[in-house]
């Protein structure tokens, strides 16, 4: 008992803080009390492994959720550790194949298509007005079909490559919980409902629209041909911008398009190269290309460039359409939390590369709210006859005169 206390007395001492003096006392104590009160320090001390992530995960370099505590099985095939929703898992099993090939109870996804478009229609909107209604309703439901299309078209094009990467693997169509047969009427239903809400617009809105087809089709293979495949990516996202400003305006103004559509393609880039940063490894093993290979040695300093362009971009294009100053407040506030998200970012640790990808829409909330002040106090200061200047009307769209 004396020696226990004498022991407890001298851990106390500010001198066991000293890392001569911890030294010290680690080699000696586990001698005096037989390993029994005190030792040196365990692995698991050492490495502070999250309880919410398996050894499995900690083993792969993955981050994966344990299910299990809400009463899951990890035998079951339908099973996915990586899909970051436990409703999908609560559905009934005949739905849940077809809920996760679609992604949709994912909104951080269908915000991250979404932004883009709804910011082309806040800055074509009157000044001191709101949004148009019946051109927002459709971009809303347009944007659960054209991401669940999205999502489906890019699952179902990268199964080869999918089977080889440890967090793809149990996607449903690689784990076989979902046919071919089915996963075809899938793609047919969201891309027509993807193409009904498009044809609804303008004839201007429909054929900028159409632009972005190709680009969206062809992006799951140019992961195998070209390095830098977000950029294709970001470049048939962000046309939303283009075709969100004709849906109201019923034509291109490209002083303000512009900017606004090169901020969407480097926020595009800075997000999607956070979901990249996860399969760095498991890429190159198979044989896939992504920009952030070549960006993980420099993350930081190349994620601090796309956001400062896409900020600057966002706050150019808020001011050529003659919002009012109200809104620079937002796109500090944006930039701010861009910063935020640059300096989390830890290339090495998919944990937060997974929480900083599903909080990723929030930037493009901030700037569409900001857009939203900028409009309603902007009275007084139409600037409609300046925008049609130097339009896009349909048969140069069609000539190809002004790109």
């Amino acid at each position: 008992k004396f020696k226990f206390n004498m022991l407890r007395t001298i851990q106390s001492l500010p001198l066991r803080q000293l890392s001569a003096g911890r030294s010290a006392f680690k080699g000696l104590l586990p001698l005096c009390t037989g390993n029994r009160f005190f030792s040196a320090e365990t692995s698991a001390q050492k490495e502070e492994v999250d309880p919410k992530i398996s050894p499995e995960s900690t083993e792969s370099g993955y981050y994966e959720r344990d299910l299990t505590k809400k009463g899951l099985d990890p035998d079951d095939p339908y099973y996915d550790p990586y899909y970051p929703s436990v409703w999908a898992h609560k559905c009934p099993r005949s739905w849940q194949p077809a809920i996760r090939f679609m992604r949709i109870d994912q909104g951080f996804g269908r915000m991250l298509i979404f932004s883009a478009p709804l910011w082309g229609l806040t800055l074509a909107s009157p000044l001191g007005g709101f949004m148009a209604p019946y051109a927002t309703s459709i971009f809303v439901v347009g944007s659960v079909f054209s991401h669940a299309a999205a999502c489906a078209w890019d699952d179902w094009a990268d199964v080869p490559v999918d089977s080889k990467i440890p967090r793809t693997m149990r996607r449903p169509l690689v784990a076989e919980t979902l046919s071919k047969r089915d996963a075809n009427i899938i793609l047919g239903i969201t891309f027509g409902g993807t193409f009904g809400c498009l044809a609804l617009l303008n004839p201007v809105a429909i054929k900028v629209g159409l632009c972005a087809a190709p680009f969206v089709l062809a992006y799951p293979y140019m992961k195998r041909f070209i390095q830098y495949p977000q950029i294709f990516l970001a470049i048939g996202l962000n046309i939303g911008s283009l075709f969100g400003y004709a849906a109201v305006a019923g034509q291109v103004y490209w002083p303000i398009c512009l900017p606004l559509y090169f901020a969407g393609l480097a926020w595009t880039i800075f997000y999607d190269s956070i979901y990249a940063f996860q399969d760095i490894p498991a890429d190159t093993a198979a044989g896939v290309y992504s920009s952030s290979q070549k960006m993980a040695p420099h993350a930081k300093k190349i994620m601090s460039g796309l956001a400062a362009l896409t900020v600057s971009l966002n706050t150019l294009a808020g001011y050529i359409a003659g919002l009012d100053p109200t809104f620079l407040p937002f796109m500090a506030l944006g930039g701010s939390y861009l910063a935020y998200q640059t300096w989390k970012l830890d290339v090495s640790n998919p944990k937060i590369c997974d929480h900083l990808l599903n909080k990723a829409y929030r930037y493009g909330v901030i700037i569409w709210i900001g857009y939203m002040v900028g409009l309603y106090f902007a009275k007084g200061k139409k600037k409609e006859a300046q925008k049609t200047d130097q339009c896009l009307d349909i048969n140069s769209l069609t000539k190809f005169k002004h790109f």
